[in-house]
């Protein structure tokens, strides 16, 4: 995606030039790939490719924060706009926010898939919706061998280094995906997703449980993040703890929710999460 973005900052018309596949330095297949990955993950915009602020505050090269992806913040971001993106990433989307079962198998997870697009009235073949529920497990676990564990040099989806699945070495075997504390998620990363929703619902107030199952509208961070209520819990006191001034927890009427007190734009979550990553010039 580095790659893909760079060349959009140099050239706005690259993926629809011939020479995209000589400036990338890979084949046609892989162009599409890197274009439909920078769209799915938010990063640019879905249709002019434009670049987001949140794309180039990662890739940019100049001055991008992350373009590596090389701390673990960066990766959770990435999954929560991923997997938060309804009509780009639609079989991601549906696996954390509707498929809940902790252990399937491609078998079970391609039969939920395909009753969920008939369900939708998503037109899409089997042998698509095969494919789909082959990619999650790949997309999410580490490849695994039995006699040496995890293979250091397999090419993995960065995404399989925050552990939301484990997948079996041999065939047919059933993939794990369990909900859990996480108190490694940073809670700035969390606050850009919270900040997200207050945006896209328009209130002030969001309930806890629509913040941890979600409400059939807007993605959950509980949901996405396979998150325990413990652990969501967790992470929004540290959040309004760092925050007092944005966020706060309150009951009302015994309704547990999260309180936007002044609002703050995600991108200003981010940032403070790359800064607190920076090295004190005081001590370098």
């Amino acid at each position: 995606m580095t790659k893909g973005f760079h060349a959009l900052q140099e050239d706005a018309g690259i993926f629809q030039r011939e020479e995209a596949t000589v400036v990338l330095g890979v084949g046609k297949n892989m162009v599409e790939a890197i274009r439909y990955w920078l769209r799915a993950t938010r990063l640019v915009h879905p249709r002019d490719l434009t670049p987001f602020q949140v794309g180039a505050t990662i890739l940019a090269s100049d001055e991008g924060q992350d373009p590596y992806l090389e701390t673990e913040g960066t990766l959770w971001l990435l999954h929560w706009l991923l997997a938060s993106n309804t009509g780009l990433a639609t079989g991601i989307y549906w696996f954390f926010h509707h498929f809940h079962q902790p252990e399937f198998t491609s078998a079970q997870l391609h039969t939920a898939l395909q009753r969920f697009a008939a369900e939708r009235g998503i037109k899409a073949a089997s042998s698509t919706l095969k494919q789909d529920a082959a990619l999650l497990p790949r997309l999410y676990s580490q490849s695994t061998d039995r006699r040496r564990g995890p293979l250091e040099d397999a090419l993995d989806s960065p995404l399989a280094l925050l552990g939301l699945m484990q997948s079996p070495s041999g065939a047919g075997g059933r993939t794990r995906c369990l909900a859990g504390d996480r108190p490694e998620i940073p809670y700035e990363i969390l606050g850009y997703a919270v900040s997200e929703l207050f945006a896209a619902c328009g209130q002030t107030a969001l309930p806890l449980m629509s913040l941890w199952h979600g409400n059939g509208v807007l993605p959950a961070p509980g949901a996405v993040f396979r998150l325990t209520e413990s652990g969501l819990m967790a992470g929004l006191e540290r959040l309004v703890a760092h925050y007092p001034y944005y966020l706060d927890l309150r009951d009302s009427a015994g309704l547990a929710q999260l309180y936007q007190v002044r609002p703050r734009l995600p991108l200003g979550f981010l940032l403070d999460y790359y800064q607190r990553l920076a090295p004190d010039p005081r001590t370098t």
